[in-house]
């Protein structure tokens, strides 16, 4: 039985594995008949127990899910009451109050519905409501009138900030600067004192005074605007207390000043101005540098010969109706004051030195005028030295009717070694290969502590010092086309005495002024064209070169800043089939100033000009009447060209006219000028014409060339049928808004664009776009709820818009470009 139940699993098996497929299934049964729902058959190899047959039933595929629609929207009818408060300025006063009142409004929108809007891609309903406007009843306000209740009351040096309509937003208070009617008081210095010595005190020029009495209140002022009169200097502080700069107030002066409080940070919406208050101060001057740090106490200012100012100067305010200041210097030597050396006596006293009216070296302004410092280029001053001086103002020239002197005041010298530096310009050329222009400009390092310079240049031997670190040198100093060398030695005074052992340098540099040569038109030339173009070779360093040519009643010498120069007529009055001399000579400034030697000399002949050639119409030819265009080719050197046609004879069908006989053998189109190869004519007649060409070297044709004399015969064209091409014709078409019969250029590339999608635009496409709405019309109708067919159908649709837009666009930009360059065509009119 086991052995029988193997043999019936391993057949069924081997079925399986050699593809044998059925719609029913075979047992084997051992005895009786076969079970319900079966049927006997045939066993396999025809012999065996009873096999029975079962009738297998595919399960049916699942029903596709339903989708799932969404509820229609819900009813967006509603109404509601607004509530607010409005609020406004009763007025902007000082002092003024904010009033407010209620407001309230009643709004409501009505809706019907929901209403269908069709079938969305999955099959489902779609809803929408329809609104009436949303309407709301006029605004009620409470009470209805006034008085308004108070809702505020601004302090006395405020008011309320903002306009006299109601707002639902409330204004504020702030601070004014009319409303503030106290003033500061208590003035330090105090007013109409005398004697005061400037600085007022030690911290520098501060004035005080006390606060007002609303000052950190609410609403209050937060800053002070202090200003002096008489010098026009203004403050602003935060505190009652103001420190100006130095000369802010002046000595021997009334100075007048006064202070505000004011409502913003920045001192402005100020209030009253306080009573100017005023003090003299005295004679003597205020220091401004250097700048004694406690004035008259035992402290001084530091090296004052240091990098950040090397130059060794004292300097103080200037003092209005002073003629001239006494200057003492002082020197501490081994702990004592002594006087400076230079100004001792012989009784050991100290001499003051008068500081007047005096000349300030250019770049300054050359009048005369009273300088309140002192420059010490004479060597006053020494390295790793303190120094005490002091200054007396005198109401005379000399140093006489002067003051008492002011407080001393102290600094040092720091100890400064002249650093060595490296020349700067002109680069250094030992073998002259790159001259340079005059005048030639040295420059070199400027250390901190040097003074002056003592410089030196050869060949000549041009030795001298300067006080600053360059130097110009100009022609004749220098020669033209040499090659010098320079060096420079650095000296601690400004009189370049004091110099160190050692010299910078030598570099080189050569000048310029070297022979040009020659290059255009080469020597014996012939035919040269007008205008004629010159050309030589650069020169190193040149500025300028003069230009000589000469030759049939023309002399001219002209310079030129560049290495080239056009002779045109009649500027020149350079005229054709003559002969021609120049020469060239290089010049170390502009305008032709300052030159070497001149150069070769070379000739040349100038050319005539050729009739013009190639005609259109061609000689002996027809023109049709529809075409109105005469060219020829371009001659080399022209300016213009001159034209005339003549009316020879009439055709066979004008000589029954009377408007042509009494124009034969005249001039129909006289002398005429024109700038280009080609004109537009009208001719009325038909018939024999005869014209005339010839170039011009000027744009009046005052010099012309030999001229070309051709026929032609006017005859009666239809106008033949229009190419794609929108240039380059032998007619124009006049039915359209450009010239067929110009030359093709770059702008009829656009134009045969501009054809071609005009063409697509309004004639291939719309048909092509009615053909494919009708199939896509098919593909709904036939798509029987198939979405795959729907969406493709869609898809195709989107595409041929997305594609009609794009060649829109490219027609509006390609019809943009053409106005561009100046094609006149209404783009808005569209020519079906």
């Amino acid at each position: 039985m086991k052995v029988k139940l193997f043999l019936l699993i391993f057949g069924l098996a081997l079925l399986s594995i050699l593809g044998f497929t059925d719609i029913t299934l075979a047992a084997f049964v051992t005895s009786g008949s076969c079970p319900a729902g079966s049927v006997q058959v045939s066993c396999p190899g025809g012999s065996g127990p009873t096999c029975c047959e079962w009738e297998v039933v595919e399960e049916p595929a699942p029903p596709p899910d339903e989708p799932v629609c969404p509820a229609p929207p819900a009813d967006p009818s509603d109404n509601w009451t607004d509530r607010w408060s409005e609020y406004m300025c009763q007025d902007n006063s000082c002092g003024g109050n904010i009033i407010s009142k209620d407001a309230s409004q009643y709004c409501n929108t009505e809706c019907t519905g929901p209403i269908e809007n069709g079938v969305d891609a999955d099959g489902c309903l779609t809803y929408h409501w329809d609104c009436e406007p949303t309407q709301c009843d006029p605004v009620e306000y409470s009470p209805t009138g006034p008085p308004y209740p108070i809702n505020a009351t601004a302090p006395a040096w405020a008011s309320c900030k903002g306009s006299a309509d109601w707002s639902k937003t409330s204004p504020s208070f702030g601070c004014t600067g009319s409303c503030i009617e106290e003033a500061p008081t208590n003035p330090t210095p105090s007013d109409k004192k005398t004697g005061v010595s400037l600085p007022i005190d030690e911290t520098g020029d501060t004035v005080t005074w006390d606060n007002v009495s609303i000052w950190g209140k609410e609403y209050g002022p937060l800053s002070y605007l202090v200003k002096i009169i008489n010098t026009n200097t203004e403050k602003v502080a935060s505190l009652p207390s103001a420190t100006f700069e130095a000369c802010s107030f002046q000595s021997n002066t009334q100075n007048t000043w006064q202070a505000q409080a004011c409502c913003t940070a920045d001192g402005t919406d100020c209030g009253l101005v306080a009573s100017t208050w005023n003090f003299k101060t005295t004679m003597p001057p205020e220091l401004v540098y250097p700048l004694d740090p406690d004035q008259s106490g035992p402290n001084f200012a530091e090296g004052i010969l240091s990098e950040n100012r090397s130059d060794p100067i004292l300097d103080w305010c200037d003092v209005p109706d002073a003629k001239s200041y006494l200057l003492n210097i002082y020197l501490i030597k081994d702990g004592e004051t002594i006087c400076h050396p230079w100004l001792g006596t012989a009784d050991e006293g100290c001499r003051s030195k008068v500081i007047t009216l005096e000349k300030r070296l250019p770049p300054f302004p050359s009048q005369e005028k009273l300088y309140s410092e002192f420059i010490d280029n004479i060597g006053f001053f020494t390295n790793s030295t303190r120094y005490v001086w002091e200054v007396a103002t005198c109401l005379l020239e000399k140093g006489f009717n002067c003051s008492e002197f002011s407080q001393k005041w102290a600094f040092d010298t720091s100890p400064q070694s002249l650093l060595e530096f490296l020349l700067i310009y002109p680069f250094n050329d030992p073998e002259g290969k790159q001259p340079v222009g005059l005048p030639v400009t040295l420059e070199w390092e400027d250390k901190p502590g040097t003074n002056s310079f003592i410089y030196q240049i050869n060949p000549g031997n041009i030795s001298n010092f300067v006080a600053v670190s360059q130097l110009q040198i100009d022609f004749p100093q220098l020669s033209l086309d040499t090659l010098y060398n320079w060096k420079i030695k650095p000296c601690k005074d400004y009189l370049g005495k004091q110099c160190e052992d050692y010299w910078i340098g030598p570099w080189y540099f050569k000048t310029t002024g070297a022979t040009t040569s020659l290059e255009s038109p080469i020597n014996g030339a012939v035919g040269v064209l007008i205008p004629i173009k010159l050309n030589w070779g650069d020169v190193g360093g040149a500025e300028s070169y003069i230009v000589k040519v000469w030759g049939n009643a023309l002399n001219i010498e002209k310079y030129a800043n560049g290495s080239e120069l056009d002779l045109n007529y009649p500027e020149f009055n350079i005229r054709q089939e003559n002969d021609y001399s120049w020469q060239v000579k290089t010049c170390s400034h502009q305008e032709g100033k300052d030159c070497g030697k001149w150069s070769e000399i070379r000739k040349f002949t100038t050319f005539k000009l050729s009739a013009p050639l190639n005609p259109n119409p061609e000689d002996g030819g027809e023109l049709p009447t529809y075409q109105h265009l005469i060219s020829w080719d371009k001659v080399s050197g022209e300016k213009a060209y001159q034209y005339k046609i003549t009316y020879l004879s009439m055709a066979d069908s004008e000589k029954n006219t009377a408007k042509c006989s009494p124009l034969v053998g005249k001039e129909v189109i006289p002398t005429k000028t024109v700038s280009t190869i080609s004109d537009r004519i009208i001719l009325d007649c038909l018939g024999g014409y005869q014209w005339q060409v010839q170039a011009c070297l000027d744009d009046a044709c005052t010099e012309i060339g030999n001229p070309s004399l051709w026929r032609f015969n006017l005859v009666e064209r239809k106008l033949p049928p229009g190419g794609l091409i929108p240039c380059g014709r032998d007619y124009d078409d006049p039915s359209t808004a450009w010239f067929e019969d110009e030359p093709c250029e770059i702008k009829h590339l656009f134009l045969l664009l501009k054809i071609i999608l005009d063409f697509l635009l309004w004639r291939l496409v719309p048909i092509i776009i009615v053909l494919l709405v009708a199939a896509i019309g098919a593909m709904y109708y036939l798509s029987f709820g198939m979405t795959d067919l729907i969406s493709r159908a869609r898809a195709t649709l989107r595409a041929a818009i997305i594609g009609y837009a794009i060649l829109i666009f490219a027609w509006f930009i390609i019809n943009w470009i053409l106005i561009m360059f100046g094609v006149t065509i209404k783009w808005w009119i569209i020519n079906f």
